[in-house]
């Protein structure tokens, strides 16, 4: 499971980080009993007006640090979007640049985001077989636009009883 969510949350103050937070664990427990293994992110920058207000900017702040923390606390990998594209660099127009809509990823946005998600999930125990970017559309009620996919397939050592007849996941607390 890819988790990134949190992004609308932001903006309703009714919604504490805390309680997105919640969910957030709520979610990667739900899909763990389910036996799914979970990669988080972190919720990328706005360009609307909210984040001229610091109330917004600290909102986003706190969350991505809330998902930090939930990540290691539950010993999952987590994409760090928002340091990808808040250190985007300024000579190539900076973060803004990544933003279609002040919200939502241009297609080099999301060229880094897929990245990012590829490189957490290639740190998984058993690597994801025969991974593939494509250009696709997404198709909505009134809308079609333009996407990219990101789709694997499972290991096939999972599948092994020879070689494999279960197992666990762990998560060193050293990254280097």
């Amino acid at each position: 499971l890819l988790l990134m969510e949190g992004t609308n949350d932001v903006i309703f103050s009714e919604f504490t980080m805390s309680s997105t937070a919640f969910h957030l664990e709520r979610m990667a427990a739900a899909a763990r009993e389910a036996g799914t293994y979970t990669v988080m992110a972190t919720i990328i920058p706005r360009s609307d007006w909210r984040w001229g207000l610091k109330f917004y900017r600290d909102r986003i702040f706190n969350l991505n640090d809330m998902i930090r923390a939930l990540a290691l606390n539950l010993r999952l990998p987590c994409a760090e979007h928002f340091n990808a594209f808040y250190g985007y660099p300024e000579a190539e127009g900076g973060w803004r640049a990544l933003l279609s809509d002040k919200v939502h990823p241009t297609d080099t946005g999301y060229e880094i985001l897929t990245r990012d998600w590829f490189g957490e999930i290639s740190r998984l125990p058993f690597k994801p077989a025969a991974p593939a970017v494509e250009r696709t559309a997404s198709r909505g009620l009134f809308l079609i636009r333009p996407v990219n996919r990101l789709t694997w397939g499972p290991n096939p050592r999972l599948f092994d009883s020879i070689i494999l007849v279960g197992y666990n996941v762990y998560r060193s607390e050293d990254q280097s």
